[in-house]
């Protein structure tokens, strides 16, 4: 987990996600509507890639 007192740029979870890229280090992805009431702050999602 981050240090909550030094939060990484980016996606807070790139360090930690086996799908990170260059974009999540350095952006902060949108929150995108998913069916329902879910929604997720992706890029992956974004991009139309989904969860694969």
């Amino acid at each position: 987990m981050p240090d909550p007192s030094r939060m990484p740029k980016g996606c807070k979870f790139f360090e930690r996600c086996k799908y990170s890229s260059e974009e999540c280090e350095s952006n902060t992805p949108l929150m995108t509507a998913l069916e329902g009431t879910h929604q997720v702050r992706c890029f992956r999602y974004s991009n139309g890639q989904g969860g694969n």
